[in-house]
Formats: structure tokens, sequence, C-alpha cells
């Protein structure tokens, strides 16, 4: 099984208001102060809350008067 490399995320510490970049099994905490409670950066790419599924007709149901 092909294993990919993992890309670390950045998250935002809630007291000094730094950028932290963790990679899986990091400690999670503000690498300045320590502070643990941090806040994950919003992504830039599109992500649909539902995957790939087709609300075309869903949408047409509720928009249509009788």
């Amino acid at each position: 099984m092909d294993s990919q490399p993992v890309e670390p995320v950045s998250y935002i510490c809630g007291d000094c208001g730094q950028e932290n970049t963790l990679k899986p099994g990091d400690v999670m905490q503000c690498r300045e102060y320590g502070y643990r409670i941090l806040y994950k950066k919003r992504t830039r790419r599109i992500v649909h809350p539902y995957g790939n599924f087709d609300l075309s007709s869903v949408w047409l149901n509720i928009v249509e008067i009788p």
C-alpha cells in the first residue's frame, strides 16, 4: 500500500495569534508561548458539504410553486 507524504496543517494560536504549522504526532500547543488552544485555518480549496451529491433536483423541488 502506497503511503503519501502527509502535509502539515496550519493552526492559529488562540492567545497570541501566531501561525503554527503542525504535522501528525506533534503536540497541539503554540510553539511560542505553549498555549494549548489552537484554531485550524480555513482551507483555500472548495469543499462541498454533500460531496458529489447532485442538489439540482432537490433545489427544483423546493423552488417550484404548485
